[in-house]
């Protein structure tokens, strides 16, 4: 467990003052995240994580099927969208994947 002198140290480093009720939660609250971390560490993962899409199991996964509109409501909506694509409503992506053989 943190010490309440590491507490402090911490609080310092954000620039947060701390009531001693919120440095004793704090302490808890940090000395559980590092308690999960060391449990996460001794975890023995292979040496080369898949990362790429063809390692997802498509088996089971539902189908998305527009339920409760007419199709020609639907496909209205769909145009009234800023982006689309295969008559689907289309986003920005949420993660940044750099090529396959690259880092970062």
């Amino acid at each position: 467990m943190l010490s309440s002198e590491e507490v402090k140290k911490l609080a310092s480093l954000v620039k947060i003052s701390l009531t001693p009720e919120e440095s004793d939660s704090l302490q808890k609250d940090v000395s559980s995240i590092v308690g999960y971390i060391s449990k996460l560490q001794e975890l023995k993962l292979a040496d080369e994580l898949i990362t790429d899409d063809s390692a997802v199991d498509l088996v089971g996964l539902r189908s998305d099927w527009v339920i409760g509109i007419p199709i020609a409501e639907a496909k209205n909506l769909i145009k009234q969208a800023p982006r689309s694509e295969d008559n689907l409503i289309s986003t920005k992506p949420i993660f940044n994947r750099a090529p396959r053989g690259t880092s970062g």
